[in-house]
């Protein structure tokens, strides 16, 4: 099982870092739309990353998202497509209750 934690922001790093504790590097993948964030991380932490969100979906088990709250449906869509069950969302899922 391969957990892949989108956002490597604030709250993104937080979980790598807890990531990093409870399983091996080559359990956990990274993405970001940010490239400078993804090399930074990679020349860190040698976790394997991709700037093709799809496939990393396609080889993970888990997903924790954490990215801007404008993100998350969309997010939360491919990772069900993908027939991801275990998606964690780090804030609100929509901006407002309307939604």
């Amino acid at each position: 099982m391969k957990t892949l934690l989108i956002g490597l922001g604030v709250m993104g790093s937080n979980h790598l870092r807890v990531l990093k504790m409870l399983l091996p590097k080559n359990k956990i993948l990274i993405y970001d739309k940010d490239q400078r964030k993804l090399n930074e991380n990679f020349k860190i932490n040698k976790i394997v990353q991709s700037k093709n969100l799809d496939h990393l979906l396609n080889v993970s088990s888990n997903v924790i998202i954490a990215t801007t709250t404008n993100t998350h449906i969309n997010l939360i869509k491919k990772c069900i497509k993908c027939g991801i069950k275990k998606i964690f969302v780090e804030k609100p899922l929509e901006n407002n209750l309307r939604a």
